[in-house]
């Protein structure tokens, strides 16, 4: 489905619409995190593992255009969750 002559008017970010934010990680970051947590990875295994839906933790938005690389975003919130499920103590 295309979108086309999209209009946004009047958009005003009020207070209560940035209460939060999403924090992300690109996959070089992630995989820097879950080594310096003892698990053996790789950007492309992290990359893999996400689009296999393995690893619940982000998404992998296919390049536009060929060359590109995907885009890989890392939710921070959901990695250090299931990491922290799997980890000993």
């Amino acid at each position: 489905m295309r979108y086309r002559n999209i209009v946004f008017r009047d958009l005003e970010v009020r207070e209560e619409d940035t209460m939060g934010s999403i924090e992300t990680m690109n996959a070089a970051e992630a995989t820097e995190w879950l080594r310096a947590r003892g698990m053996k990875i790789s950007p492309p295994m992290l990359v893999r593992g996400i689009r296999a839906h393995e690893f619940p933790f982000g998404s992998v938005i296919p390049p536009e255009k060929d060359g590109e690389s995907p885009r890989t975003f890392v939710y921070t919130v959901l990695l250090e969750q299931w990491a922290e499920e799997r980890m000993r103590t």
